[in-house]
């Protein structure tokens, strides 16, 4: 009886946590204004409550003139990346870097010192299970033209790398 209780107060207790987050971003998609630092840092500490994860956040120049279609893309390719190494890692510490060089290109790097994967069997076993976290972060960093690469090994954590371009490309038309 005593698991029984556990596990419904357990189930609650996750239920209301996902009620919560659920609301915090319906609330970000309605925002014009995008502020990808106070979004970030909000997630973060909440992240930080609900698990037993050390997040710590290191920012290298202006981030504050990304355009808001591109902040949000950035901020829920960080968002699913906590989530698998909430769900996957048993990490007990994550470093997210935030890098804008002049504006020209963003550079965000996520590592964690969880129990890492093999990336072939991962990215395999995903398209067949329905798991689709780090193909929809591929996905969403590819629609504004930029790349993600992922480096990890069984016991050795993971290391998330996207580079973004942040200037508007120029397209030339030969007639």
């Amino acid at each position: 009886m005593n698991n029984l209780i556990l596990f419904v107060k357990k189930n609650k207790r996750y239920a209301l946590n996902n009620i919560r987050q659920t609301i915090f971003y319906l609330k970000l998609t309605q925002d014009a204004s995008f502020n990808l630092y106070n979004n970030l840092t909000d997630h973060i500490n909440n992240f930080k409550k609900q698990n037993s994860v050390d997040v710590k956040l290191d920012i290298y120049g202006p981030i504050d003139n990304i355009v808001p279609d591109k902040a949000k893309i950035i901020f829920y390719t960080i968002r699913e990346a906590l989530n698998n190494i909430r769900k996957h890692s048993a990490a007990g510490n994550v470093i997210i870097y935030l890098g804008c060089d002049n504006n020209d290109e963003l550079t965000v790097n996520i590592k964690d010192d969880g129990k890492g994967f093999n990336i072939n069997e991962t990215e395999i076993s995903s398209c067949d299970s329905r798991k689709f976290g780090i193909m929809s972060m591929r996905e969403r960093v590819s629609s504004i033209g930029g790349l993600l690469s992922i480096r990890s090994k069984a016991g050795e954590g993971v290391e998330i790398l996207v580079k973004i371009p942040l200037k508007e490309q120029k397209t030339e038309y030969v007639i």
